[in-house]
């Protein structure tokens, strides 16, 4: 995709592009996999779901305080940041995991290649 260009030359990525990415980050696929395949630098994908995941955040509480129950409010708000953090870990678990599925895989195809198996 081609981007337009800013008057410091800095490239300007539209929203729904954005949106296209978090979605496909959503559905599994990992920032350096997305990263590669859009050729857009990591740390912009981490930045723009770090942003979304405040903007729900900030969401979230708008419409807790227009319900206007304090007590339910705390509670409904702690909640949402566990599960919020419950997520961030089990997204790194599984990065982890795929990291060392794929380091065992390739193990087993050069120990199949010297026939060490």
């Amino acid at each position: 995709m081609e981007f337009q260009l800013n008057a410091a030359g800095k490239r300007i990525i539209p929203g729904d592009f954005k949106r296209q990415v978090l979605k496909e980050l959503s559905q599994g696929k990992t920032a350096a996999e997305l990263s590669r395949e859009h050729r857009i630098p990591m740390q912009n994908i981490i930045r723009w779901r770090r942003n979304e995941l405040r903007a729900n955040e900030a969401t979230f509480k708008k419409q807790i305080t227009k319900s206007g129950k304090s007590s339910e409010e705390s509670e409904l708000l702690a909640e949402y940041r566990r599960v919020v953090e419950e997520n961030k870990l089990l997204r790194k678990s599984l990065a982890s995991m795929t990291m060392d599925r794929d380091i065992l895989k390739d193990a087993v195809d050069i120990a199949a290649k010297k026939k060490w198996i």
